[in-house]
This record gives structure tokens, sequence and C-alpha cells, in this order.
């Protein structure tokens, strides 16, 4: 593995790896989160009786003249997860003669269906902030299910290990909040910010609106991203790792991406420096493209070889990867 410690020498290297890991006591989950056997049991745990009423209450006031049940909202719920694992072409497909399909056919009739989808409602349009109102909050029409959802997560215990990342929610409908995102699988879609542990869980999120970055969003002790974000996580006496922007690095002395091209696949190289009495570490790691890391409490190793097709050569290769 090519490796180039631009500014420190191995063993300091490994004294840096391992001086600031916390030791960090995992609680074990409570009964009433390992008694959940069933994946319908996992979903009524987040989707309580508290948010069936809600819904409930909120679509009946949006349609005046239709009252809907805690059963029609069901069944329209679990109608919707169903069109998601069998697909077809137009949502009435699955009451057509020719197309029928039983499970969801007998469930509710298509003009019930229907109306439900018309009227849906999670909060009340009355309530509604104008635009222009700097307390207007883009997310009022679902305001109530997310904050419902975050506080049940949240009752979950934290692992040790957490990760903030986006995700993209595929969409084709004509709403202002949907985002493009060139390199994702979907391109067009909802962006959400997530929380979540080592086993694929969510802790949390938030759905991106464009107006978190305003000054009025932000607390004041908040900080930019790159070096001052680990600098700040530090402080809290929190360790972390994440992807980073090369000009969110300053004085970086990781040779540019010109020099990169240059090098073989899996060769990386690493910078250290201390910011605040901090001891931080900026790896760039060569893959299909270049890959900037940046660390208060780890660098580039251990490393180990992971096995990758290579489409030119048309072969197998072994790559150098940091654990």
């Amino acid at each position: 593995m090519e490796i180039n410690y631009l500014n420190s020498n191995l063993r300091d290297l490994k004294k840096f790896c391992y001086q600031k890991f916390v030791k960090f006591a995992d609680k074990p989950l409570p009964s009433k989160f390992t008694d959940l056997s069933t994946p319908l049991s996992f979903f009524n745990y987040f989707f309580d009786e508290k948010l069936y009423d809600l819904i409930v209450e909120q679509t009946n006031l949006f349609s005046y003249d239709n009252v809907f049940t805690k059963k029609d909202i069901q069944k329209y719920l679990g109608i919707c997860i169903f069109t998601s694992v069998v697909h077809m072409s137009s949502v009435r497909d699955y009451w057509s003669q020719g197309l029928r399909f039983e499970p969801i056919a007998e469930t509710m009739s298509l003009n019930n269906f229907e109306k439900i989808r018309r009227y849906l409602h999670f909060n009340d349009n009355s309530t509604m902030l104008p635009k222009d109102h700097p307390d207007n909050d883009r997310l009022h029409k679902i305001r109530p299910v997310v904050d419902h959802l975050n506080n049940k997560y949240q009752r979950i215990p934290f692992s040790r290990d957490l990760c903030v990342d986006e995700q993209q929610c595929a969409t084709k409908a004509r709403m202002y909040l949907k985002q493009y995102m060139p390199m994702k699988p979907h391109k067009w879609g909802y962006k959400l910010f997530m929380l979540c542990d080592v086993n694929g869980f969510a802790d949390k999120f938030e759905i991106y609106t464009s107006s978190e970055n305003l000054p009025k969003n932000r607390l004041p002790t908040e900080p930019d991203l790159g070096v001052k974000l680990i600098d700040y996580l530090n402080e809290h006496g929190i360790n972390s790792l994440g992807t980073v922007r090369k000009n969110r690095t300053p004085n970086s002395k990781i040779p540019s991406d010109n020099m990169l091209k240059k090098c073989k696949r899996g060769s990386s190289f690493e910078y250290m420096a201390t910011y605040k009495n901090t001891n931080k570490s900026s790896v760039t790691w060569k893959d299909n493209k270049n890959v900037s890391l940046l660390s208060n409490y780890c660098g580039s190793l251990p490393y180990t070889k992971v096995k990758h097709f290579d489409r030119k050569k048309n072969k197998t290769l072994k790559l150098n990867v940091q654990l």
C-alpha cells in the first residue's frame, strides 16, 4: 500500500489512532422493544393509536361530508405499502378486471381508496402561517407526523457508533421541496438527513427544506463544516470521522487531484495537523474518484485488502482499504 505520511512518523500515527478512544457502554434495549417480534408489531409501535387518531381527526376535518375511521386509514396505509411491493403502471389497475389484484381489491373499494387519497391530511390548514411570515414552516402539512416519529425513534437508546448522512426519497411529484442530486441513483426526490446507528436503525431524520441555513434557524454557536465541525465535536467529547471537501481543510498538504491521477488505485496520502491543541488527520484515498476523510481520533491505519473488478482490465484486483 502506498501511504505518504506528510508530517509525522509511524509511531506518532499509532499513538494518535488510540489515544483519544472514549469508552462507551451500550445500554441494553428495554423489554418493550425486544418483545416486538413481527414486522407488524414494529410498525404498530411507531404508528400507534395517538397517530391514527390525529390522522382520522384531520382527514375528517378536511373532508367535511365524509367520515373515515381508524380502520379505513389502516387499510389505506396497508394498500400503499403493498403497492410498493407489487408494481403496476396505474393505481387503478389493482382493481381492474384484467389485472385485478385480490389482496388489495378485497380490502377496500377503489372509490373509498381514492376518497382517502384525496382528503388525507395530517395537520390543520387554518393554522398554517403565510409564506412571507418569518416563522412559516414548509413542512407544516406533515409536521405532526415528523415530530411523532422522531419522538418514537429517540426513545430507543443510542448506540456508541452513529452516522449522519443524506438519503434521497425518489419522487416525480411537482413540489418545490424536490431536489436534484446527479450523483444519486434516483436523481430527483426529497432529501433527508438521517442519524443512524451501525445496525441501520434511524434514530432521527430531518427533511431538507432549504431553510435550515437561514440565520434564524441556526444556533449562535453552531459551527461550520470541515475542521471547525471536527473541533466542535471534539470539545463535546465526540470522536468523529467523515468525508470532507478539500476546500474545507485549509493549508492541507495533500497532493492535488491532477497529481493523484498518476497514482495507482488504492493509494492514499495522509496529513496530520494540530488545531486548538487537537490532533486531526486528513486522508485522501484513490478509488474511482478521490475520497477525502477528516478525523480527530483515527488515521489511515489499519488497512485491509478487498477484491474489486476492474472493467478496463477485465479482471479482479485487490485494493488496499482503510478499516
